[in-house]
């Protein structure tokens, strides 16, 4: 099954300060997503601003500990990152 945004945003349910970073992350990333990056990639092109919100939803992601071996077994979310925004993001920038 392909890992969905979704994904990470559950994850983040479990986890009390890190989860909140990440829920509002998510949030600016897609807000931003409608706003700028689908109006400059109907120019053919992507958004930077867009690109740094990426970034930081990854940093977010990354910097999770997991404190047990159920949270460990969540992986989900940094390939979610991958697949449903930098590859995308690096197809339309070709």
């Amino acid at each position: 099954m392909r890992p969905r945004l979704s994904s990470i945003f559950t994850t983040s349910l479990s986890r009390f300060e890190s989860g909140t970073v990440i829920r509002e992350r998510l949030v600016t990333y897609a807000d931003h997503v409608r706003k700028f990056e689908w109006p400059t990639m109907a120019r053919g092109k992507s958004s930077d601003h867009v690109g740094d919100d990426l970034e930081e939803l990854s940093t977010a992601v990354f910097q999770i500990e997991p404190q047990n071996l159920k949270e460990l077994a969540h992986p989900e979310c940094p390939e979610a990152i991958d697949v449903d925004c930098r590859q995308p993001r690096r197809a339309r920038q070709r």
